[in-house]
């Protein structure tokens, strides 16, 4: 009786541990092992073609991380195939003076990606997304509704109202 009961506050302290693991670890990481270089954008030297209609996107939440990071998650769908797993991925933040790209972390159609707003200057950037056929090298592009405003002191995601 007494080895069961020990193996049960066993148990009990291991979900413990097992949930503030889960609970911290992104913040944990993000705090310990990212800087502001990790948020700057990739240099692409193709050019960027018009929208596609059969890419959709949108993206729902921009993240402060600390330390001048943000992250911006979403998901964005290429309708032949819509797996998506042939293609590398990226975000372009453009407005009329400047476009920047991100390479992203994405599973299927889930995107996320990490930006300093160091690297930004201030302006307003429409959100939109570039597919790269890995195999046959062709690029997709789709524009969102989405808005992300750098203003001198943070980054904040809007909805474009003229859409």
């Amino acid at each position: 009786m007494k080895k069961n009961f020990g193996q049960k506050k066993f148990t009990i302290l291991a979900w413990l541990l097992l949930l503030i693991y889960l609970f911290f670890a992104h913040d944990l990481y993000v705090k310990l092992f990212m800087s502001e270089a990790d948020g700057q954008p990739v240099i692409y030297h193709e050019k960027i073609p018009p929208p596609a209609q059969e890419l959709t996107s949108d993206f729902e939440k921009l993240s402060d991380l600390g330390k001048g990071l943000y992250s911006l998650s979403g998901w964005a769908i290429f309708q032949p195939n819509p797996d998506n797993i042939q293609f590398q991925k990226f975000i372009i933040l453009q407005s009329d003076k400047r476009t920047y790209l991100y390479s992203v972390y994405s599973s299927s159609q889930k995107i996320l990606f990490f930006m300093s707003k160091d690297f930004i200057q201030p302006g307003s950037y429409r959100v939109g997304v570039l597919f790269q056929d890995k195999e046959k090298l062709t690029i997709y592009y789709g524009i969102t509704n989405k808005i992300i405003v750098r203003t001198p002191n943070y980054l904040k995601l809007e909805s474009d109202k003229s859409d």
